[in-house]
């Protein structure tokens, strides 16, 4: 988390994880604002299918070497930027 605050320039000396965590998330939220980016995907109309597709595709990445995430997590996180209806 360190790292990612000085990254962003956020100053979290001092705080603990979770303050320093918000105040990472709310560096990276208002960065996101400034450049136009959508808060999530749902705008591109993705089906189930092609979200199903990104799991195999995040864990190919070479990211993913350094950064390693379970198929579950993954496909949390795609519902929660593209939310599939039922």
């Amino acid at each position: 988390m360190a790292e990612l605050a000085q990254a962003l320039d956020v100053d979290v000396k001092g705080d603990e994880p979770e303050a320093a965590l918000a105040k990472v998330i709310e560096k990276i939220r208002v960065l996101q604002h400034k450049v136009g980016l959508p808060t999530d995907f749902q705008d591109y109309k993705i089906s189930e299918e092609a979200l199903q597709l990104t799991i195999p595709a995040v864990m190919k990445d070479p990211a993913a070497l350094n950064f390693p995430m379970s198929p579950e997590l993954i496909a949390a996180i795609g519902q929660k930027v593209v939310p599939v209806t039922v």
